[in-house]
């Protein structure tokens, strides 16, 4: 795919090529594709081949095919569907950091964005992305068409992150755009307050989306390393705050710990697949981590 763009790395899609995302929930596409659709005909109708990926229902395998071929290939039936995978991004001032050795939540947030966007539209489904601070900054349509991926980078090198964030707000309005059950995809830290989240994403699911949650974050984020007299800038307009770190890393670890434990706890009530990613790991691994246990 010839585009240009800082958030597509030809290393990376080569890695990922392989790799597929299934929609686990009845999704409501608009071609014949190879996930569960609710519109049932009166019979089942057979459409057509593609081949076998892991993960697939073995029940479709089309045994005198692999006799004549010495390759698996699956029964494709008229009540299969694509999906719309709608990427959320969140590019709110907190995801702006970035710790000297790593590269910026937002980039890192960016580069997974583009990756996931290769990868549905390489196994021919339908992506859409929405860009988000305290607002919907752009909203990118659904597509099938591989030259989509060059819109939606177009958009990333153009919005870099500003303002500050009312996730669970956001994730409401984005409820009136979706108007086909698919798979949702929200990529964020999710720095906000947890109640509001956790609602926002109460919001999603109550359309039944297939809702994925992928939390970007700083490895510094985590372990809070830093030593001596250091000046803390809030960048959602916190203010300034100097102290000793050492003085404050357990307190803030336990603070830390105990939003991201309430962030995954209410994920799983809730049926929402949720990752954390570090942007110390190569988006390829991450992903496929993430696709190996949903599998």
């Amino acid at each position: 795919m010839a585009v240009r763009s800082p958030y597509i790395d030809p290393e990376v899609y080569n890695r990922v090529q392989k790799l597929v995302l299934r929609a686990r929930a009845i999704v409501e596409g608009t071609i014949v594709g190879q996930h569960r659709s609710p519109y049932h005909g009166f019979s089942v109708e057979f459409r057509q081949h593609r081949e076998y990926a892991p993960g697939d229902d073995l029940r479709y395998l089309d045994w005198k095919v692999f006799g004549r071929t010495d390759r698996f290939f699956l029964k494709q039936y008229e009540q299969e569907t694509n999906f719309i995978g709608h990427i959320l991004l969140d590019l709110s001032e907190s995801m702006r950091y970035g710790s000297a050795e790593h590269k910026a939540k937002a980039e890192y947030a960016k580069l997974f964005a583009a990756t996931l966007s290769y990868l549905i539209l390489m196994q021919r489904d339908a992506v859409a992305v929405g860009v988000f601070t305290d607002r919907v900054i752009e909203y990118v349509p659904p597509s099938t068409n591989p030259a989509h991926l060059q819109r939606i980078c177009h958009l990333f090198e153009t919005t870099p992150p500003a303002e500050k964030t009312d996730l669970g707000a956001i994730l409401g309005e984005f409820v009136s755009r979706l108007r086909r059950r698919g798979v949702v995809v929200v990529i964020s830290d999710f720095f906000d307050d947890l109640d509001r989240v956790l609602t926002g994403l109460q919001y999603l699911k109550y359309n039944r989306h297939d809702l994925i949650a992928f939390q970007i974050l700083d490895e510094f984020e985590q372990t809070f390393p830093f030593r001596g007299l250091i000046r803390f800038e809030g960048m959602e307009n916190e203010g300034v705050f100097r102290t000793q770190p050492e003085r404050i890393r357990r307190s803030y670890q336990e603070m830390f710990g105990q939003f991201c434990r309430g962030l995954r706890a209410g994920c799983e009530r809730m049926n929402v697949d949720y990752q954390q990613v570090l942007t110390t790991r190569p988006v390829d691994a991450a992903l496929r981590e993430y696709l190996a246990r949903r599998r």
